[in-house]
């Protein structure tokens, strides 16, 4: 069956999520799979007619070639066991991106393992999953995702395929610069030019840009002020604080935001830290640019903001608490717009986002959670008209925070409909530069 090639104006996409846990194994799977699933899987698809999903083999398969934007979590679990598991980006059945062996520990599961790319592929290519961990208990959870969309303007995409150095440095520096943090870097850009002798990323128009950035590393103790930047020039644009201890490592660390940038702006994701703890970026370290416009024409509806203080500590028993609500902080709320919104206003009241058209809208979250509770389950849900739409489980631990829930979906809603966010039993407290973008992907000329 040949597949349709779609030309929108904006993007193609596919967005899969996974609402029930995996069968346990050793063995290698591909969560995206209905054989993963012996007693079925209850999956919400939104994607363009030029994109199939083939539910047996767990392919996404591409009619139209080009680059496309891959981004995929997993909350991965080994019921009780601590043990590893390695994540996978294939193409064509290919190995592409290999995950370091991620800690999966009985104290601190499930685990969320998250990798970003941008692809080139030719039409008829197909993009897997899988898992692969060491334990018979190993599995994925509620709230496994992918998505990938089409690149229509520019974009970068760079990923380490070998560490970089270890560093203990207090001071600021970009990743992705080799010539002083060694490791290798390869990239895939357009309209952008990468340097790895600076880490910089270089624009040559004016545009919006959903920055997605991943850390894949391990630490030398136990720290809480590992600083997330995402930076353009000498400014920083925002940060989401990252924490880890030796037992828990690697582990996964994601921040992203919507940004617009000018032509010959200097985009680099930074490292910073309070202390002189060490801090090595591993293979699968990666960092994507995916310009939301064609090639200037804006979507007709975007947002982007952060949160710019934490909330007040929240109990394991503390039921809902809305992300983006200004009575989650006693003091000081305040959110930072990284965009001029079109098409979605925002509502500190009551935390809601809701949208001026119906569409199909990209759905972007980082939701940091910091001074945590011994140990405990969050869940992140996101709503729609107050009607559950995606919940995810994660671990937490006091000696291995902060960590980062990053959520990234296509959500289908009519004109009037709103999103609030919210972390259920947090048991911590909501960390200033906790992101949310939303872009409506399916305007059309």
């Amino acid at each position: 069956m040949s597949i349709p090639e779609l030309d929108l104006n904006f993007h193609s996409y596919c967005s899969i999520s996974i609402v029930t846990a995996s069968d346990t194994t050793a063995d290698e799977f591909n969560p995206f799979a209905d054989g993963s699933y012996g007693s079925g899987a209850t999956k919400k698809i939104v994607k363009t007619p030029d994109i199939t999903y083939d539910s047996t083999t767990g392919r996404i398969i591409f009619g139209a070639s080009g680059t496309y934007f891959i981004a995929f979590t997993a909350p991965t679990d080994s019921s009780g066991v601590s043990t590893t598991a390695v994540a996978k980006i294939k193409l064509n059945d290919a190995d592409v991106i290999v995950t370091p062996s991620m800690t999966i520990r009985n104290a601190m599961s499930p685990r969320a393992i998250t990798l970003n790319s941008m692809f080139t592929v030719q039409a008829g290519d197909n993009i897997t999953i899988s898992i692969d961990g060491t334990h018979a208990t190993t599995k994925t959870t509620v709230g496994t995702h992918i998505i990938a969309i089409k690149a229509n303007g520019h974009f970068s995409g760079a990923r380490y395929t070998v560490a970089a150095d270890e560093t203990t440095t207090a001071d600021l520096y970009a990743m992705y610069d080799t010539d002083n943090e060694g490791g290798t870097v390869v990239s895939n850009t357009n309209g952008v030019t990468y340097s790895g002798a600076d880490g910089g990323f270089t624009v040559s128009a004016d545009r919006r840009f959903l920055l997605f950035s991943t850390w894949a590393f391990i630490v030398g103790t136990t720290v809480s002020d590992y600083f997330h930047k995402l930076r353009v020039g000498s400014t920083t644009i925002d940060e989401l604080t990252a924490g880890m201890g030796t037992l828990h490592d690697p582990a996964s660390h994601s921040f992203a935001l919507v940004k617009s940038v000018e032509a010959a702006d200097v985009v680099t994701v930074n490292f910073d830290q309070g202390g002189t703890a060490s801090f090595t970026a591993l293979k699968s370290t990666s960092f994507s640019m995916l310009d939301i416009s064609n090639d200037g024409t804006q979507p007709s509806a975007h947002l982007s903001l952060t949160l710019n203080s934490d909330s007040d500590a929240f109990s394991t028993t503390s039921g809902d608490k809305d992300v983006f609500k200004a009575g989650n902080t006693s003091s000081g709320f305040g959110t930072t717009n990284h965009t001029s919104a079109a098409g979605i206003t925002y509502d500190s009241s009551d935390g809601t986002f809701t949208v001026a058209g119906a569409g199909d809208y990209l759905v972007v979250a980082t939701i940091g959670l910091d001074s945590t509770s011994s140990g405990t389950d969050p869940t992140l849900k996101i709503t729609v008209n107050d009607a559950a739409y995606y919940a995810a489980s994660y671990g937490t631990r006091a000696t291995a925070d902060p960590i980062s829930m990053p959520v990234c979906l296509v959500i289908s809603l009519t004109a009037g409909q709103y999103l609030n966010f919210f972390v259920n039993n947090a048991g911590a407290k909501i960390d200033d530069g906790s992101s949310v973008s939303i872009v409506r992907l399916d305007d059309v000329g």
